[in-house]
Order: C-alpha cells, then structure tokens, then sequence
C-alpha cells in the first residue's frame, strides 16, 4: 500500500463566489526555513572568513612577513604606490585590523548562537538583528582600516 506523500500544509478549498476565494500559489512557511537557514550559515561563515583574513593579516604585518602584491590586503591608491607605502599603510592599520578582527568574530558568534538558542531558530528576529548589526559593523571598522591606511601611506614619500 502506498501512503500519499505528506503536505506541509491544509489545502484551501475553494468558496462561492461571493466570500473570499482561495489564494493560489501560496508558499507555507516551513518551506522558507531551508533558504533562511542556508542564508544565515552563509553570513556566519562570512563573518568568522573576515575575522580570520584580519587575524592572518594582522600577524603576517607584525612578523614582517606582509609583502606587496599579496592576494589580500588593503588596496587603495596610495598604499599600490611603491612598496614602502604598502608597510606603512598596513603597519598603521594594524589595531583596526585586530578590532576589525575581534568585531567580526563576535558577530559570527552572535549570530550562530541567536539562531541556535532562539525559540524560533533561524527565522526569529533576534538573529536577524544580530546578523545586521555585525556585517554593518563589520562593514564599518574594514572601511576605518581603509581610511587608516591609505592615510598613512599617502604620508610616505
């Protein structure tokens, strides 16, 4: 005996003309928490990626070991002028770096355990604040080490 495959919702059936009618096309909402689980494990990981890439770089500059023309790094006009401007610009940035580094892995953090503990998971509000507020502040602090930067390799002659 084969068993009918099982619906996520109640169909609507349909009413007389004069009420309302069923609307058609309707997406049930267990169907969305997939796409906004994967979305929200792609944010996480995006965090935890920056504060790893800002802890990588943080310690390669203070090692000396940061040399231009490297795949990753802060490339703005004035730090792509000459080698010695490339040092200077991510020598100075480098306490924005580490809280670049510190603000991002917090916020991976936030995020995964508001999804995790959250009475409603992946789909509550709270972790959608969190994810907000860390990529916004995330966003905030890589610029800063931008500014940072390229202020002080437009200083070197």
């Amino acid at each position: 005996a084969q068993f009918p495959a099982p619906m996520l919702y109640e169909p609507v059936k349909p009413v007389a003309r004069g009420r309302k009618r069923a609307r058609r096309g309707m997406v049930p909402w267990r169907a969305l928490v997939q796409p906004v689980m994967i979305l929200v494990l792609v944010v996480i990981f995006a965090l935890f990626l920056v504060a790893g890439l800002s802890g990588m770089t943080r310690t390669l500059i203070k090692a000396d070991k940061f040399p231009a023309g490297v795949a990753f790094g802060l490339r703005t006009p004035a730090t792509n002028r000459s080698d010695e401007a490339w040092v200077a610009g991510h020598r100075a940035a480098t306490g924005a770096l580490t809280l670049t580094m510190l603000v991002s892995g917090a916020g991976g953090l936030a995020v995964f355990l508001t999804s995790l503990f959250s009475p409603a998971g992946v789909s509550s509000s709270q972790t959608w604040i969190a994810a907000g507020i860390s990529t916004l502040a995330t966003a905030v602090m890589i610029g800063i080490a931008f500014l940072i930067a390229n202020s002080a390799a437009s200083k070197t002659a």
